[in-house]
């Protein structure tokens, strides 16, 4: 009799263990799906902004049109880019008076950088 009580008590172990097998397929499978789902709605945006990048690309100026000049110096690099049809005199001529005037009297580093603008 003990031999019969522990058969059916193991085969009631193993149906337990099928339906809790069951059920973890299915959190499993659902895990699964939302995380496909996931990747597919980062994809869509990932595609949205290649498609705007790409789209401002065609937005920005031909480079053929313009004229690009470069000039090295030992511890600096200027680079100018120009419409190949604007004339930029070679010689910077600083004017006398400028647009602005200053209250006060600018050091070196501020003389040369309005001289920039």
């Amino acid at each position: 009799m003990h031999d019969q009580e522990r058969a059916k008590k193991v085969r009631k172990d193993d149906e337990e263990g099928s339906e809790h097998d069951d059920e973890d397929d299915q959190q499993s499978d659902k895990r699964s799906e939302e995380s496909e789902e996931l990747m597919l709605a980062e994809l869509e945006e990932l595609t949205k902004v290649k498609e705007v990048e790409n789209s401002t690309l065609k937005l920005g100026y031909n480079e053929e049109d313009y004229v690009i000049t470069r000039k090295e110096y030992p511890n600096c690099v200027h680079e100018y880019i120009a419409p190949k049809d604007h004339y930029r005199a070679e010689k910077f001529v600083r004017p006398k008076e400028f647009d602005k005037q200053y209250k006060f009297t600018l050091d070196k580093f501020q003389d040369k950088a309005i001289e920039c603008i």
